[in-house]
């Protein structure tokens, strides 16, 4: 894995050609670390991405015993999206290539995917034998609907981006132009950006922080 930043954006790109970039447990428990250190140096908008010809093929399938020891793999997948959902800035995930199993639920867990024509999606849960987790099946519900979802999960179908992506490019740019829409972010307000993103949050999963969202309006309105 390897993290940089660009003026106000920081990337964190999958880095093992060999593997496919495959996401060993190691690099599970990573990324969350990885993701608080750029917000910490001052990003304000965050690209998770992978290589030109393929995003990730997932969990490292070398390090599964396909054993109740494999649960660890699982908590670390849940810890990396759901810091990538929950982190203050925007996340965008530039894909090209193939994204598979882990790689789908991270790039779901971030605000915008991007991604090029010829990408392509797919989750071999049931065909390995396993029941994807529960939470992380919700997120995938949320966000890309029930009957794609479906396609993933039941029919273990590869599909394109349409439906899972809300921005298409030309093959070979979609770093490019998550980097456009993460500067356009980046450029926002952070406060009202910070708050906006944890507002869909809590819609979205109907959990209340307890924020009272008038006083919170309120305050960005008075520190203009």
């Amino acid at each position: 894995m390897i993290i940089t930043t660009e003026g106000r954006v920081g990337v964190i790109r999958f880095d093992r050609p060999e593997k496919r970039n495959a996401l060993t447990r190691a690099s599970l428990v990573a990324l969350p670390a990885a993701i608080d250190h750029l917000v910490e140096s001052g990003s304000r908008a965050i690209i998770l991405t992978g290589s030109e010809s393929i995003f990730t093929a997932g969990a490292d399938l070398t390090e599964l015993s396909f054993r109740e020891a494999d649960l660890d793999v699982e908590s670390g997948l849940a810890a990396a999206a759901d810091r990538l959902a929950s982190v203050e800035v925007p996340t965008f995930a530039a894909i090209e290539g193939p994204c598979l199993g882990a790689g789908v639920e991270l790039a779901t867990a971030c605000d915008v995917r991007v991604a090029g024509q010829g990408s392509t999606f797919m989750i071999p849960a049931a065909r390995l034998g396993i029941l994807y987790r529960p939470a992380g099946v919700a997120r995938l519900l949320r966000t890309l609907g029930a009957e794609t979802t479906r396609r993933l999960l039941l029919a273990n179908e590869t599909i394109g981006p349409n439906g899972i992506a809300g921005v298409l490019v030309p093959d070979g740019s979609a770093l490019a132009a998550a980097r456009e829409l993460a500067d356009q972010s980046a450029g926002l307000v952070p406060g009202a950006v910070a708050a906006t993103k944890q507002l869909m949050v809590e819609i979205e999963t109907s959990i209340s922080a307890g924020m009272d969202w008038d006083e919170v309006r309120r305050r960005l309105l008075a520190e203009r």
